[in-house]
């Protein structure tokens, strides 16, 4: 598990403002998952998280390539990724508050 604790972020002690940290997704982190979606790849994880008073806004961009299996037939093979995302993260002491 100690392969995964490259992508924690803590997030309580980070000051206001922006953030830039990079991840590599790669074999050896893809082993962790149960059902990965993909596997036997090189991606890169470019996270911007901006702090705000009580949420945080990550955008986050994933470029590189890796295996993934066939919808249709199960074969596996090579893809390129490039992905974009924006997550809205909100911090609550109450289950279920929004």
């Amino acid at each position: 598990m100690k392969v995964l604790n490259q992508y924690i972020i803590p997030l309580k002690g980070l000051s206001a403002g922006k953030h830039k940290f990079n991840m590599l997704l790669d074999n050896q982190s893809f082993r962790y998952w149960a059902n990965p979606l993909c596997s036997n790849g090189d991606i890169v994880a470019s996270l911007m998280l901006d702090k705000k008073g009580g949420f945080y806004e990550l955008d986050i961009h994933l470029d590189g390539e890796a295996n993934v299996s066939c919808d249709r037939c199960l074969d596996i093979f090579k893809t390129d990724i490039n992905n974009n995302f924006r997550l809205i993260l909100k911090h609550s002491e109450k289950e279920g508050d929004h």
